[in-house]
Parts: C-alpha cells; structure tokens; sequence
C-alpha cells in the first residue's frame, strides 16, 4: 500500500544519504554504480541533468506544449546516472522542462502504441485531490481578474498562465491554485461531468465577448502520483529510471504499463511534483532486474502513441 511505499522510499533516501524524503519528489533517486551503454541522445540526457543538478537561484515554468492533449506524445527521454538524480523542486520542474525541449529534437528509438489505463476523475477514500487544477479551453480574451473573480466563491484561487504575456496570444488553458482541498471538492460538485468518459468537468464562465463559455477542469488525484506493480521489499535505486518530457495527463500506473510492456521487469513508478503535488513532467521507473534496466537506458527516447 501507500504507506508501505513511503516507508519503502524513506529507507532508500536514507541508503542515498538524503536527510528524509524531498516533499516534492514522490520517487526515488537514481543512483547507478555500473556503466550504462551510450547510444546517440544519452549525452544530451547527461548534459540536461548535470544542469540542473546543481543549485538553481531561477525560477522555472510549469509544462507548457506537453500538458494539451493530443494523441500522440513526444519522444520521452529516460536517463541514469553514476551520482543521484536533482532532489531540489526547482531544479525537478528545469530539467523536465529541458527534456521537454530534448524530445522535441530527437528521435525516438522505440515506440509503444496501445490504450493508456483510464486517469481517475474522483478521489476515493483514501486519497484526496491536488489544489492545483487545469482549465482547457479558456476565452482568449479573458483576464487574470475575471477568472479569479469567476472562482473566487470557491475559496482564496491564483492564476498560474504558462506562457502569458501581452505580447502574444494567450494559450488557451492555465492553472488554478486554490488554498483547500475543500475548494477543489467544492468546485467540482458545481461543475457538470461527462459520463461517457467521466475525465473532464466543465464549467460555465464569461469574458468580454464570450458569455457561459465552458471551460475544462481536471482535477489531479493524488494516487495517479505513485503505483506499485508488484510489490517489492527494497526499491533498488540501481535499477531505476528517471523518465522526463512526460505528457500532462499521464499516470504513474499509465507510465509502468508502458515500460513494463516495452522492457518488462516493472515493480514501481511515480511521478515527480511540485508543492502543490500537481506533476511537474518528469517521474521514476523501478525494475526488479537488471536486463530490463539496461535495455530502458539503451533506448535514451521511446514515443507513446495513444
């Protein structure tokens, strides 16, 4: 269960010399004493998480192109490392974004195609939600203002706006970081569903030149965050992944299916979060043994068609 799994991930940062779990990373970190094989990308991976692997006084973005929703994801890097992965949040969301912007150039050495296992939509008893959610299909012309004041009978919201500036035109979707989980819940239950699918709610708001224009809400659950394959005494860090440029909607039970398919072996997989433990684009996959490690580093980029 989750708890065990937390335990699990504690001894292993301990292991790693790490003072506790980083409350923004909800996998563990890589650390690999054997040579990897170094086919063509994985120096771009090794200069990426060298980057970030030190201090960074920046501020990063939050996912940008990879959090639309289309059918077919980019290439997604995966890399492993003589010295642990970054543990710093900021440093997390840069080099996921870095590896958004390595899979936009390389080429994928494999690909898996098939149905990703569905997102939840509710949280169940035990779980809870994120209180950052994600808005689709936002009026072009709506301000900052507007929405918090369209949201602001939920409880305390701010705007999170990828790319926003007035120099271009906004993209159409952006971030609402509420103050409670309860404002979540809250929301969601004013909100209508679509019981086809049961993944999206919509909600009615205005702009200057749109009125009751529906939007899309996405509430994240916290369990989409971590899932156990099979469980496993020790996550060994010698036989884990770190898995970036992750498209927006992808789970970590959707990211073990795919690996397990492709090199076999999977025990665990989680996905890395900021401090509202929304993703942030880049996660961790374990494996019970070493052939299907080497073969998930050998392949440096796999492309997931849906």
């Amino acid at each position: 269960n989750l708890q065990t799994l937390q335990q699990q991930q504690a001894a292993l940062y301990s292991g790693l010399g790490v003072a506790g779990v980083p409350l923004q990373v909800s996998t563990p970190i890589v650390d690999v004493s054997q040579p990897a094989p170094d086919p063509a990308g994985i120096s771009i991976l090794n200069s990426i998480l060298a980057s970030v692997s030190q201090p960074s006084h920046h501020q990063s973005g939050y996912k940008e192109s990879t959090d639309r929703h289309p059918d077919r994801h980019p290439p997604y890097p995966l890399y492993s490392a003589p010295t642990p992965g970054p543990t710093d949040p900021l440093a997390l969301e840069r080099a996921a974004r870095l590896y958004r912007s390595a899979a936009s150039v390389c080429e994928a050495s494999c690909t898996w195609s098939g149905q990703l296992p569905p997102r939840s939509s509710t949280a169940g008893p035990n779980s809870s939600y994120s209180t950052k959610i994600f808005l689709g299909g936002v009026p072009w012309d709506i301000s900052e203002q507007t929405l918090v004041q369209a949201f602001s009978e939920f409880g305390e919201v701010r705007v999170e706006w990828p790319g926003r500036d007035y120099t271009s035109p906004p993209r159409g979707y952006l971030y609402l970081v509420f103050q409670e989980e309860g404002d979540i819940t809250d929301l969601l239950a004013k909100c209508c569903q679509d019981y086809n699918t049961r993944d999206s709610y919509y909600y009615k708001i205005s702009s200057r030149r749109m009125r009751a224009k529906e939007v899309q809400i996405i509430p994240w659950v916290l369990t989409d965050s971590n899932y156990v394959r099979c469980p496993s005494p020790r996550l060994d860090p010698q036989k884990t992944v770190f898995v970036g440029a992750l498209h927006g909607m992808m789970t970590a039970q959707g990211l073990a299916v795919v690996f397990n398919d492709l090199f076999g072996g999977v025990v665990y997989s989680g996905l890395d979060t900021d401090k509202f433990k929304y993703p942030i684009g880049s996660g961790r996959v374990t494996f019970n043994n070493s052939r299907s490690y080497m073969k998930a580093v050998a392949a440096a980029f796999i492309e997931i068609k849906t």
